[in-house]
């Protein structure tokens, strides 16, 4: 702890002249802006996840959390005629536990943290492993992600207005919506960076100990 305050020790205390001033009436008008883009950008990432394509990058989050690896998914290819029914079987299968599903990262894919896929099997015990299930847990990490931009923003500009155009932006996002519409950990991984950013910019304003604690808790 005295090496994090020392590391801390040499660094400015914020400068009030950097603050951004609005008027109170102006922020409530954003702020309701800012209610209706986030309800707009949410029914954006929810509505009618079930009528998109499951494509192949999905389908590897559902195998990945039924335990197998990728010797056992070599087996599909027998030579016989793979059926929508030996298919389904699989996709909606669930490992009893996380222990499989980390070993098979792992062993197949450690570019990947196993934070997503873990999250997923969680998730998959009370929504199932649907498609649009699956897809729904993504989507509540591209919603989080608003309020992390808007903390961010604020804590770059120390202003309000700033920080509700940016978590704006974030919900309107073409590429977010995208991202948090899949099946995949890409916005899980959106959400953590721009957490950890947050979290290091006050930190680093507050000359706090405890918030370095927990930024290292982000890349575990």
């Amino acid at each position: 702890m005295q090496g994090l305050r020392a590391f801390t020790a040499w660094l400015p205390d914020a400068d009030p002249s950097f603050e951004i001033q609005v008027s109170r009436r102006t922020g409530r008008l954003v702020a309701l802006a800012l209610l209706a883009v986030v309800i707009a950008g949410g029914a954006l990432r929810f509505t009618h996840l079930d009528r998109q394509i499951f494509w192949d990058d999905e389908v590897w989050t559902a195998l990945r959390i039924t335990g197998n690896g990728d010797d056992a998914l070599e087996k599909l290819y027998d030579g016989r005629t793979l059926t929508v029914a030996r298919l389904d079987t699989m996709l909606h299968a669930r490992a009893g536990s996380v222990s499989p599903i980390i070993k098979g990262l792992a062993t197949f894919e450690p570019q990947w943290p196993p934070l997503w896929y873990v999250l997923a099997w969680l998730w998959s015990a009370i929504f199932g492993t649907s498609p649009q299930a699956l897809r729904a847990l993504a989507a509540t990490f591209g919603i989080a992600l608003v309020p992390a931009a808007y903390r961010l923003a604020y804590e770059l500009f120390r202003a309000r207005a700033p920080a509700l155009f940016a978590a704006a932006l974030v919900a309107l996002s073409p590429a977010e919506i995208v991202y948090a519409r899949e099946a995949r950990g890409y916005s899980l991984l959106i959400l953590i960076v721009a957490s950890s950013m947050a979290l290091t910019l006050y930190a680093l304003r507050t000359r706090r100990v405890a918030p370095w604690y927990a930024f290292g808790l982000f890349p575990s």
